[in-house]
């Protein structure tokens, strides 16, 4: 486009004021205009009282009109719109337009909505700007969207938006006018890099349902408040990276006004992630996540290489109609929690079919709370968890874990069989745990040996053959007696009666059961149904 003559200024017929005649001005050399009056009483776009007088109003038509027909930049500059400290009368609309000029609004209040539905852009950026609404549906950006420190009092509605670099929401507040409708509904989003909603205060919902990032996904710090649905509804979501719901970075990173405490992020109302996918990994560290009577916090079928999972559930146990936690059939590569991580209460989490590949948690972590938290995910009886559980113990090297979980599994299975078998399980479980602890048969054989060496030691059998045969050993012939596998001679050679008979036929069938259970324990070959 050729260079307009300096002295060329708008359309006589669009009757410009003298603010809009510096904006058009400012337009071609991508200069700010600066329309604040230094003044923070009057430059605070978000306080109800601040005075815009007519010289920092600019019409929204006027900015749509440089946007999409406006003078050549002179040259060596780039032309955009670039304002601060103004107050934008009437729509400022794009809809269905295409422009390639930056549009940034620093501390400006809008009094219509933000319209941006099927339009093509550059890049949006508004930095603490008090909004209606913004509405970009089908919105195409080749640059970044922008909308940090802002106040939006009903909602941003960005279905089906295509974003070229970044979306950010950081440090923004956002609410939605009634009842019902999402916050920010972004259901079938497409952002080529990062969407940013650090610090984010949500009075709504935030539907991210089916949509792709192609960078980060982080709520560092955010607030999402919907204590009566779904704060976060995000099924089907592709982060290519890592998505992270943690403490803020620092008091920096607060909106302006807030106290640190509110660094740490806090959910109130539903979280769905079922069958997101997270390239690198899924963080939920430290977030106070609140849920209500039928609500829970949902990763059915995700898919993640590391699982960082950690929040701070605050929940009714007696009230509650549905699992807390849901991780059925999730899929992770590393699960990093802590046992404060999970509910503890009976039919409080789900698991089934949940797949974890290792495990690293974040502060110690007992075994005994681990077998407590496949119990809370099993309130009847199911082999599956505790086999996952094994398996990922076992395949870390540490068989002996492994096999107090498959222990544990055996005394849970027990529970539901009838009385007489509960009699044979529990004898299994004290006199060889099942296989698992073939050491308890060595000590049971000690005992016995010890018993009868002292009871044989005081009523000595008489000999088979008097005069012949061995000395008279009261340990050996007990040991004899109990270890069917080795012949010391003393068994042969002497003849109880009376009580020492009784005695040598436990021994010699205890010590055939007994030796039998030690040696398919060590060899793992017992019967086990697990």
């Amino acid at each position: 486009m050729p260079d307009r003559d300096p002295d060329d200024g708008p359309p006589a017929d669009l009757d410009f004021s003298t603010a809009e005649r510096n904006l058009w001005d400012a337009y071609r050399y991508g200069r700010q205009l600066d329309l604040s009056t230094g003044r923070a009483a009057d430059d605070d776009p978000l306080a109800d009282d601040t005075d815009w007088a007519p010289e920092r109003r600019i019409r929204g038509f006027v900015i749509v009109r440089l946007l999409l027909r406006g003078p050549a930049p002179h040259t060596g500059h780039a032309a955009a719109v670039r304002l601060k400290g103004a107050c934008v009368t009437g729509f400022l609309d794009l809809s269905g337009a295409e422009t390639g000029t930056l549009l940034e609004l620093v501390d400006c209040k809008l009094e219509m909505p933000l319209r941006l539905t099927g339009a093509q852009a550059n890049s949006v950026h508004l930095r603490h700007c008090w909004i209606p609404r913004v509405e970009a549906e089908g919105f195409t950006s080749r640059g970044s969207l922008l909308l940090e420190q802002c106040l939006v009092t009903d909602g941003i509605t960005i279905q089906q938006a295509q974003i070229g670099m970044d979306f950010s929401l950081s440090k923004s507040t956002v609410r939605v006018g009634a009842p019902g409708p999402a916050a920010v509904d972004a259901d079938g989003l497409t952002v080529a890099q990062d969407v940013i909603a650090d610090s984010l205060r949500l009075t709504g919902a935030m539907s991210l349902r089916g949509a792709n990032i192609g960078g980060d996904f982080s709520l560092r710090g955010s607030a999402l408040r919907n204590p009566d649905g779904t704060a976060l509804h995000a099924p089907r979501i592709t982060v290519a990276h890592e998505m992270i719901l943690s403490w803020g970075s620092g008091p920096e990173s607060l909106p302006p006004g807030e106290p640190e405490a509110d660094l740490r992020p806090r959910v109130e109302g539903r979280i769905c992630l079922d069958g997101g996918t997270f390239g690198t990994s899924l963080v939920i560290n430290r977030a106070v996540v609140a849920l209500g009577q039928h609500q829970n916090l949902s990763l059915r079928r995700i898919q993640t290489p590391e699982l960082v999972f950690n929040p701070d559930l605050r929940f009714d146990a007696w009230n509650h109609l549905r699992p807390v936690v849901d991780v059925s059939h999730a899929t992770v590569g590393i699960l990093r929690d802590s046992p404060t991580s999970w509910p503890r209460d009976l039919a409080m989490l789900a698991m089934s079919g949940f797949r974890y590949g290792y495990l690293s948690p974040l502060r110690h972590f007992p075994l005994t709370e681990r077998l407590a938290w496949v119990e809370s995910a099993t309130p009847e009886y199911s082999p599956e968890p505790y086999d996952a559980l094994a398996a990922t113990l076992r395949a870390s090297g540490d068989d002996h874990a492994a096999d107090m979980v498959l222990l544990g599994k055996r005394r849970r299975r027990r529970q539901q069989f009838p009385a007489p078998l509960k009699i044979w399980e529990y004898t299994q479980d004290l006199t060889f745990g099942y296989g698992y602890l073939p050491g308890r048969a060595w000590i049971i054989i000690q005992v016995l040996w010890a018993y009868a060496t002292v009871w044989f030691a005081n009523f000595p059998p008489p000999p088979q053959k008097p005069g012949e045969g061995l000395a008279w050993s009261p340990p050996a012939y007990a040991l004899d007696l109990l270890l069917p596998v080795v012949d010391l001679g003393q068994a042969s050679a002497w003849h109880p009666t009376g009580a020492s008979l009784f005695i040598s036929w436990v021994l010699i069938i205890t010590g055939w059961i007994l030796t039998t259970i030690v040696t398919a324990g060590a060899a793992k070959v017992v019967f086990r149904p697990d």
